[in-house]
């Protein structure tokens, strides 16, 4: 990782003390249309994960939490999630 981008992961991570509700909402949605599959962190149901020793599903609510925080591409495919 570059200094930079090791940098700017420092400060997007500090800013998730404040909380991780837009990681949260995001990957919600994305279970909720099935585009992301709550098996792939452990359970058939998304109200039945574990957020506790469940890294995998930690970090993934880091990384839909964090694109909040940069700047959408002109080519971006993903759609815009503002809550």
């Amino acid at each position: 990782m570059t200094p930079t981008a090791e940098k700017w992961m420092e400060w997007a991570n500090s800013t998730m003390k404040n909380g991780h509700c837009e990681g949260l909402a995001a990957l919600s949605l994305l279970m909720y249309e099935g585009k992301i599959r709550p098996q792939d962190f452990g359970a058939e149901r998304a109200a039945d994960l574990n957020l506790e020793g469940n890294t995998k599903l930690q970090r993934e609510i880091a990384y839909w939490y964090a694109t909040g925080l940069v700047d959408r591409t002109p080519r971006s495919k993903l759609p815009l999630m503002m809550f």
